[in-house]
C-alpha cells in the first residue's frame, strides 16, 4: 500500500491525470488458452532427416530430427506441432515430451525452453545419465503450458534450438450405458456398463450382471474391470474387448461393439464362438476422468 502511494505521489507531481488514474489498479486480463489454430503464428521447426551414417535404430527419432552437424534432435512432431493427449499430461497441467538426442562432440547435455506467445514458468529439461558422452542421449522436456515454445540443446559450447507448438488433446466425454444382450452368453442375461474415454489403447471401465435371484439382470456379480478393457474406435462405434472373470480364476474375453442405432445406442457382444445383440437399458453423459456408477 505504501509503495503504491509513493509511486502514485511521484506520478502526480508530473500530472494530475496520471495521479487520478492511479486510484483505481486494473488487472490485466489473463491470456486467451492457445488453440490449434493458433500454431500458424508459431515459428515451428519441421522436423528433417538425422545425421548421415547414423542407424535410426541407434538415434531415437532420427525419421523426424533437426540437426546443426554437430548436434541433432529427434522426435520432432508432424509440423512441428504436439498434440498431447492424456498419457502426456501430468497432474498439474503440464506436457512432458520425449526426445532424442545426437551428439558428435563430447560433452553433457543441458536443455532450456522458454514460451514464446505469453508469459510461462521455463520449460524444464530430464536428461537421464549412464548413455555416455558421445552420440546417443535420451532426454524428456517438460512444457509448464500449451503454447509455442523454444527449446535449446547444449553440449560442449555448441547450441542446437527448436520450436514446437504445444496443445493438449480434447477429450470430448463419451457415453456410457448398460446395453443387456438379448439372450445368453454368460447365465441367463448379461450386461455392461461402459465409460471412459472412447481412444485406441484408452481402457474403460466395466461392469457385469447376471440375472440372479431377481430375475431380472440386476445382480452385479463381478468387480470393475479397471484396466484390462481394450478400446478400439472405428467410425461410430465403440468396440471393446473385456476379460471377464469366471468362476475356477479363468478369464473369458467379451467383445461388445456400441454404435448409434436409430434414436439410440446398440451394438452385439460375443465371445468368440457365438453372438448376440445388445440393446440400451441406461445411457448418461460420463466425465473422462470419472467412472459411471451402476
Amino acid at each position: 500500500m505504501l509503495r503504491n502511494a509513493v509511486t502514485c505521489m511521484a506520478t502526480g507531481l508530473i500530472a494530475v491525470g496520471a495521479l487520478i488514474g492511479c486510484a483505481t489498479v486494473q488487472p490485466s486480463p489473463a491470456p486467451a488458452e492457445p488453440t490449434l489454430a493458433n500454431a500458424g503464428e508459431c515459428p515451428v521447426t519441421r522436423p528433417g532427416a538425422g545425421p548421415p551414417g547414423v542407424s535410426p535404430d541407434l538415434f531415437f527419432g532420427s525419421g523426424a530430427a533437426h540437426g546443426n552437424g554437430q548436434l541433432w534432435v529427434g522426435g520432432l512432431w508432424p509440423d512441428g506441432v504436439i498434440v498431447a493427449d492424456a498419457r502426456f499430461v501430468d497432474e498439474d497441467g503440464a506436457v512432458g515430451m520425449k526426445f532424442g538426442w545426437w551428439r558428435e562432440s563430447a560433452g553433457e547435455l543441458t536443455i532450456t525452453g522458454r514460451r514464446l506467445d505469453g508469459p510461462a514458468p521455463p520449460a524444464r529439461g530430464e536428461v537421464p545419465s549412464g548413455y555416455g558422452s558421445l552420440g546417443f542421449q535420451a532426454s524428456g522436456v517438460i512444457f509448464p503450458t500449451e503454447g509455442c515454445w523454444e527449446v535449446t540443446g547444449t553440449v560442449a559450447g555448441t547450441s542446437l534450438t527448436f520450436v514446437t507448438f504445444v496443445r493438449k488433446q480434447e477429450i470430448t466425454p463419451s457415453p456410457a450405458g448398460t446395453f443387456a444382450a438379448d439372450r445368453a452368453l454368460i447365465g441367463p442375461c448379461i450386461a455392461f456398463e461402459l465409460g471412459g474415454r472412447a481412444s485406441v489403447g484408452d481402457a474403460v471401465n466395466a461392469w457385469w450382471w447376471d440375472q440372479g435371484a431377481s430375475g431380472d439382470c440386476s445382480t452385479r456379480t463381478s468387480d470393475v474391470v479397471r484396466t484390462k478393457a481394450r478400446t478400439v474406435v472405428a467410425a461410430e462405434s465403440i468396440r471393446v474387448t473385456i476379460p471377464i472373470p469366471l468362476m475356477g480364476g479363468t478369464d473369458r474375453e467379451i467383445n461388445v461393439v456400441v454404435g448409434a442405432s436409430g434414436d439410440g445406442l446398440a451394438g452385439t457382444v460375443s465371445d468368440g464362438r457365438e453372438s448376440a445383440a445388445v440393446r440400451l437399458v441406461r445411457v448418461s453423459e460420463v466425465d473422462p476422468e470419472s467412472r459411471p456408477v451402476p
